[in-house]
């Protein structure tokens, strides 16, 4: 509930939110000066996903497209009410829809990117193989189509639950930390180069069984050794679902 922040003296106060199918993109903007401006949010973090009516890559959009010109209108309106708006991408685990079971955007367009076989019904989602020679490509094309319509200071590179990781043959016998780590920092290098800060979610970074958080919101594979290995740059968005009164991870 965002007025109940209100009580609390917080140096920033953001908002985590899909982005609005095109036909809302004006109410969106209204949303955001009648609602988000009283309530003292100076940050919102945007879900696209593969939403965006990208050009490099036309075969990678989503269920929905947001056009350029629907951006710069949510970006000029955030910038005229003060607020940071922030893309996020799901850029490793998170790559279906339609209750996790259907491929989203990229692994429909680039079946070969997926860790796991399309035709073998993911427990949860699919991820994305960071081995694959041509992914890093692609998926930084999609990135520089993002960046050029939103003009960021940060982007969100996603990487929460990732459940499928060092499985294809490729991967396979690869140290589940070393994959992610390698896979993140050639992300946040990329915006780095750009001058754009990397951000992304903590809980693969987590060590479930240490910290007592469930497979969720901290890894049981293995992946929470990138921690010491990833770029110290990257700005780590800690979440849980659960309503704690303190988080070892913070």
């Amino acid at each position: 509930c965002i007025m109940s922040l209100n009580n609390y003296p917080w140096k920033s106060k953001a908002l985590n939110i899909f982005a609005p199918h095109p036909d809302q993109v004006d109410r969106f903007c209204e949303f955001v000066k009648t609602q988000l401006v009283p309530d003292g949010i100076d940050t919102i973090m945007m879900i696209v996903r593969y939403n965006y009516m990208f050009v490099s890559h036309p075969e990678c959009r989503g269920n929905f497209q947001l056009s350029y010109d629907d951006v710069q209108k949510m970006g000029n309106t955030c910038r005229e009410c003060g607020i940071n708006l922030i893309p996020n991408m799901n850029l490793m685990g998170h790559q279906t829809v339609q209750d996790y079971k259907e491929p989203d955007g990229l692994l429909r367009g680039h079946p070969e990117f997926s860790e796991t076989p399309l035709d073998e019904e993911p427990e949860y989602c699919y991820s994305l193989c960071p081995s694959h020679p041509e992914i890093l490509g692609v998926v930084t094309d999609l990135m520089d189509e993002l960046i050029d319509a939103f003009h960021p200071t940060m982007f969100h590179m996603g990487m929460d639950e990732i459940f499928y990781i060092g499985q294809c043959e490729r991967c396979a016998g690869k140290d589940p930390g070393d994959l992610l780590a390698g896979w993140v920092n050639a992300l946040a290098d990329h915006l780095l180069a750009k001058g754009i800060t990397p951000m992304m979610w903590g809980d693969r970074l987590l060590n479930s069984e240490k910290l007592g958080y469930g497979p969720w919101d901290a890894s049981r594979n293995g992946t929470w050794t990138a921690l010491d290995k990833v770029r110290k740059e990257i700005i780590i968005t800690d979440w849980h679902y659960h309503n704690w009164h303190w988080f070892p991870s913070a």
